[in-house]
């Protein structure tokens, strides 16, 4: 890269982290799309930087372009860029060249990447490893000092265009999603599995449900099975043995459990042998749920409100209600289209008798809403990506004893921001009903 003339796209956590770690050398251009939005123009002036429009990028003169995440690859200008022989390529991309840690373990998948990863670092770091987290979780790579494990975090985006691999992968299931981006299912699943398709990779582990994968020559692959490590109920067994009872604990629920199962594997692979049950619970005593993961808000109604708003895809949501199966459950749905197949969702809203309602916002909410009241399932409808009206109406439905779940199975809308803004509102809201 020394000497490069490099183009950084975006001016977010992933671009700024890019933009400090090339070398002095390197001549450097800021791309971003909303050149004139106030966050953006603050990100010129700290810099000192001009910023230019992604249509400037076939008049500069660039060896290499850092993309954030968010950027396609399948978008004009980016497939423009590599038709002119200009590298397209991620922070995650170059940080791999490198690395700063001696094993790096890549977790990705269309739900449980983010409890995955965080419990593969919990029972790493209980085992005696020095581990550290980074990527998709929120932490740029090039945060990573020196250590024993890296765990990262990886998206379909991330994992797109990468040209290696790390060392162990992880795959805890494969649905879809983020269509926008991709354009397509098919190009979904074959960006994610791109994880897995370099080198130094030497071990993949894959959950209980993924379907049967062409892994390069050499690989090996280690399965959750019914004769090894595998989730049942509140329980991680191995074979008929129960090796943990997580029932009262931040893992109860059944597609939690399967979570550590997945990490309880990988965490093996890294460290070569088995680990013990007091290894695991060390790992799990005080563990936290990402926020917005089945996350109990606090209320004085007698109602149980939950939010799940991380749950942005129809396999995540499905994964929620059937938490709740068997109480009395209103489900709030709905956010950005993304023109994601709601088969999965139908389908847990018809097998779970005990949904009474569901609310649903936005323009996933409104699209979703006949084949949901087709079921048979009541549905009120919120014209608007409106939480607080959605609380609201939820509010005058439950009744004592009730579990309101917002799981929306659908990104958040850009007129209410990030998945962090949504949780908030849907605390704010709760707090309200409660005085």
């Amino acid at each position: 890269m020394a000497r490069s003339r490099v183009a950084v796209w975006g001016t977010g956590t992933e671009g700024m982290a890019a933009l400090a770690s090339l070398p002095q050398e390197c001549t450097v251009t800021l791309i971003a799309d909303d050149v004139s939005s106030p966050s953006v123009l603050a990100v010129g002036q700290a810099q000192g930087m001009q910023i230019n429009a992604p249509s400037d990028l076939g008049q500069l003169q660039v060896d290499v372009v850092i993309r954030s995440p968010g950027v396609s690859i399948y978008r004009e200008e980016v497939q423009s860029l590599v038709k002119r022989g200009v590298r397209v390529t991620t922070l995650l991309d170059l940080w791999l060249e490198a690395p700063t840690a001696d094993v790096v373990v890549g977790v990705t998948g269309t739900k449980g990447k983010s409890t995955t990863t965080l419990l593969i670092e919990a029972l790493l770091s209980a085992a005696g490893r020095s581990t550290e987290l980074a990527g998709n979780i929120g932490r740029a790579v090039t945060e990573i000092g020196r250590c024993e494990v890296a765990v990262i975090e990886v998206s379909s985006y991330q994992a797109a265009d990468l040209v290696r691999s790390p060392h162990v992968g992880v795959l805890t299931n494969l649905g879809e999603d983020h269509l926008p981006w991709h354009r397509t299912v098919e190009n979904y699943q074959r960006d994610k599995l791109n994880l897995f398709a370099h080198a130094p990779l030497t071990d993949v582990v894959l959950g209980e449900s993924v379907p049967a994968l062409a892994i390069r020559d050499g690989v090996t692959v280690s399965v959750l099975d019914q004769d090894g490590l595998h989730a049942s109920g509140a329980n991680l067994l191995r074979g008929s043995d129960v090796i943990a009872d997580l029932t009262d604990t931040a893992l109860e629920p059944a597609h939690l459990v399967v979570d550590l199962a997945i990490a309880s594997l990988a965490a093996e692979v890294v460290l070569d042998r088995r680990l013990s049950s007091d290894e695991l619970l060390a790992a799990i005593d005080g563990f936290k749920r990402p926020p917005g993961r089945l996350e109990i808000v606090p209320s004085t109604d007698g109602v149980t409100w939950i939010n799940d708003s991380l749950a942005s895809n129809p396999f995540a949501a499905a994964a929620g209600i059937a938490t709740f199966a068997a109480r009395r459950l209103i489900v709030i749905v709905g956010g950005d289209d993304r023109g994601v197949d709601e088969a999965l969702l139908i389908a847990a809203l018809s097998v779970h008798q005990s949904v009474r309602s569901v609310i649903a916002i936005g323009e996933s909410g409104r699209r979703w809403a006949p084949s949901i009241t087709a079921i048979g399932v009541s549905v009120h409808v919120v014209d608007a990506d409106d939480i607080t009206l959605a609380v609201g109406i939820a509010g005058d439905i439950a009744a004592a004893g009730d579990v309101v779940l917002f799981s929306p199975a659908a990104p958040t809308s850009p007129s209410v921001g990030n998945w962090e803004r949504r949780s908030a509102l849907f605390r704010s809201a709760i707090e309200t009903l409660s005085r």
